[in-house]
């Protein structure tokens, strides 16, 4: 053994020694052979339950297995709802296009396909358009250039109709009117005015 030079805590006495490196076992836990009670004395300490061998290991399974359950029961809860909410956005989405298309139908007639001699749909080709008597575009803005176009289109100059379709901003009244080439027909049902000659 190799002793140490340092003086022992109570400064009397040997040398400590310290024992070599793998000496030290560890003894048993240190339990009282008696305790103080709350009737004023000293009683015999109660024995220390033992732990029953693998019991704890036994609860970590059980509430690991209770954690993945409810994990499994979450992740197959997510799938259905989302398999069910693409399934009302696909019907919502069917409902609404088919509502689109029969109101572009019914407004002004663009799924009207024309066919060729073979029986093929042409899609460049629109149906002939209805037309009506023009009307007085009346006070469609405060433009002098487009009052102009717009009186031509009225005067029955469609090149004028166009030009105001152009050259108008979007959603005006101006555009409305030279889209419809002066009201002669509905909004969209020609892809130029000078098409009605």
């Amino acid at each position: 053994m190799s002793g140490s030079t340092q003086p022992p805590p109570d400064g009397g006495g040997s040398p400590y020694v310290q024992p070599p490196a793998g000496a030290w076992t560890q003894s048993p836990a240190w339990t009282p052979s008696s305790a103080w009670t709350p009737s004023g004395g000293w009683a015999p300490a109660a024995a220390a339950a033992e732990p029953v061998p693998g019991r704890g290991r036994a609860v970590v399974l059980v509430l690991a297995g209770a954690a993945a359950g409810a994990l499994v029961a979450a992740l197959v809860g997510v799938v259905l709802l989302l398999a069910g909410a693409r399934e009302m956005v696909v019907e919502a989405g069917a409902v609404a296009g088919e509502g689109i298309a029969s109101g572009m139908y019914d407004d002004i007639g663009v799924y009207e396909y024309e066919y060729d001699e073979e029986g093929a749909v042409d899609p460049y080709a629109m149906p002939e358009p209805e037309q009506f008597p023009a009307v007085e575009p009346g006070a469609l803005g405060p433009d002098p250039v487009l009052d102009a176009y717009a009186q031509g289109c009225f005067g029955g100059d469609l090149q004028d109709c166009d030009d105001l379709f152009v050259e108008s901003p979007p959603l005006s009244q101006y555009e409305q009117y030279g889209g419809t080439c002066g009201g002669r027909v509905k909004l969209g049902s020609v892809y130029a005015c000078t098409e009605l000659d």
